[in-house]
C-alpha cells in the first residue's frame, strides 16, 4: 500500500486488509491519522448537510450513513491491529534488546517508547530479583528511555560480520563464560544478588562502578540497570 495521499473508503479498506495479512507494521504516511480525520469529517459534514437540505434520496442518505459507520469500524480495526503490533515490538525489544522501529507513526512511536520503559522497569524489579532468589521489589523509579536503534547501513553490516568472525574465533570464551569481565556503572539501585561462585554481591547504588563477569553484567545491561563504562 505504501503512502496514500488522499483517503477514500476503498483505500482505507485496502489499508486494513493489508495490515491483517502482514506481521510487521506496514509503512504509512506520517500524516495518515490527519488524513483519516479529514476524510471522516468531510463525510460526516456532507451527510449532515444533505440531511438538513434534503438534497439526497432516503436510499442515498442511508448509504452515506452506512459508509460512515463502516469507516469508523475500519479505523478502529486498523488502530487496534497496529496497537497490538506496537506493544509486541516493545515486548520483543525489552526481552531481546532488538526490534524493528522503522514503520511507526509518530503517535505509535510514543506508545512504543512509553510501553518499553514500563516493561524494562518490571523486568528489572521482578525478574532481576526472582533470578537471584529474592522477592520482587517494585520501585517508583523508571529506567531511562532507550535510544532508538540506528538504521542498518553497509558499514554497520560489515561491522556486524567482523564481530561475528571475532566471536567465532574465541571458542575458549564461549566455553567459559567467566573468562571475560566488563566494567559497568549502575543506573539504578540494585539489591544484593548472587554472583560467580554463589558469592553475594551488592547492594549497589546509582553511579557505583564494578568489574563483573560478562554473564552477570549482560543481564544487568539488558535490564537497563547498568551501562558499560
Amino acid at each position: 500500500m505504501g503512502e496514500i495521499s488522499v483517503i477514500t473508503f476503498e483505500s482505507l479498506y485496502d489499508t486494513v486488509r493489508k495490515e491483517k495479512t502482514i506481521d510487521e507494521l506496514q509503512k504509512l504516511n506520517p500524516d495518515f491519522y490527519k488524513q483519516v480525520t479529514d476524510y471522516l469529517k468531510t463525510k460526516t459534514d456532507a451527510y449532515k448537510s444533505a440531511k438538513e437540505k434534503n438534497s439526497l434520496s432516503p436510499e442515498e442518505l442511508e448509504k452515506t450513513k452506512t459508509q460512515i459507520v463502516n469507516a469508523r469500524k475500519l479505523i478502529k480495526d486498523l488502530y487496534e491491529r497496529r496497537e497490538k503490533k506496537s506493544l509486541q515490538t516493545a515486548l520483543h525489544k525489552s526481552r531481546l534488546n532488538s526490534a524493528d522501529e522503522t514503520n511507526f507513526l509518530p503517535e505509535e512511536k510514543q506508545l512504543f517508547d512509553e510501553a518499553l520503559v514500563v516493561l524494562d522497569k518490571f523486568r528489572r524489579d521482578i525478574l532481576l530479583n526472582l533470578v537471584n532468589a529474592k522477592m520482587p521489589s517494585i520501585s517508583s523509579e523508571l529506567p531511562p528511555v532507550r535510544e532508538s536503534e540506528p538504521k542498518k547501513t553497509v558499514e554497520h553490516n560489515a561491522m556486524q560480520e567482523e564481530k561475528q568472525k571475532n566471536e567465532s574465533s574465541t571458542s575458549l570464551q564461549k566455553e567459559n563464560p567467566f573468562s571475560t569481565k566488563i566494567k559497568i556503572k549502575f543506573l539504578v539501585e540494585v539489591p544484593e544478588f548472587l554472583g560467580p561462585g554463589m558469592q553475594v554481591m551488592g547492594p549497589f547504588n546509582p553511579g557505583d562502578i564494578i568489574l563483573l563477569y560478562s554473564e552477570f553484567a549482560d543481564t544487568l545491561l539488558n535490564l537497563k540497570a547498568a551501562e558499560k563504562v
